[in-house]
């Protein structure tokens, strides 16, 4: 969706009334009179213990055939889960206008989300970032190169204009362009294009491969 400014003012009043309900949690009281109060430990209902020991199982499998920070990512994601199952069931109670009991266990649906945000989005923008950082720099001024190309529909690629006007990411000198583009040649994206400009002197440039709007299409 395009950017746009809200014009309605947010229901500061509600929210804070709402998260003021956290402290309305008690403590579990302890045995001894002279020990302090311990926090009051809040379990995943019984139906919820499978479905964790799947998507436990489902992390440890993609963990195996992961490198890098990513085996660290899907080492944690279980963990994860559980946390932010507890944030979204303390939130909706907080958010619940009418007198509802505090919370007692973590529900299937509060899993669920929970389970569903991390596996959906976390782990594959972990992907993304993790695989740019390893990436050579030669890679991701390619890969920026070439989502330059299809945005604009771009027929050719000419090194002037990128480094004086288009001036992408990474890509603000002509020998960065030029490696970059290579790099598009050897995938079949390019094909390197001398044409004559004013006073005869030839114009560095690049025709893209028709192809590619096929294979995009």
């Amino acid at each position: 969706m395009p950017f746009r400014l809200g014009r309605a003012a947010p229901g500061e009043a509600w929210a804070i009334e709402a998260l003021d309900r956290l402290r309305l949690l008690d403590l579990m009281p302890s045995f001894d009179p002279s020990e302090p109060p311990s926090p009051r430990m809040i379990p995943l209902s019984p139906s919820t213990l499978p479905l964790l020991e799947d998507f436990g199982r489902e992390m440890q499998e993609r963990q195996h055939e992961a490198g890098g920070l990513m085996r660290s990512a899907y080492g944690k994601a279980r963990g994860l889960v559980l946390r932010l199952s507890l944030v979204l069931e303390m939130l909706w109670w907080c958010g619940d206008n009418a007198t509802a009991a505090t919370p007692v266990v973590i529900s299937d649906r509060a899993w669920l989300k929970a389970a569903g945000f991390v596996s959906d989005y976390l782990m594959p923008m972990a992907e993304r970032v993790y695989g740019d950082a390893a990436a050579q720099p030669i890679d991701r001024h390619a890969a920026t190169l070439a989502r330059w190309i299809r945005k604009h529909r771009a027929a050719e690629v000419h090194v002037r204009k990128m480094v004086r006007e288009v001036r992408l990411p990474g890509l603000t000198d002509a020998g960065a362009v030029h490696e970059a583009a290579e790099a598009l040649i050897e995938a079949g994206w390019l094909v390197k294009d001398q044409q004559t400009g004013k006073a005869g002197r030839q114009r560095a440039g690049y025709r893209v491969n028709p192809a590619v709007w096929a294979d995009l299409a």
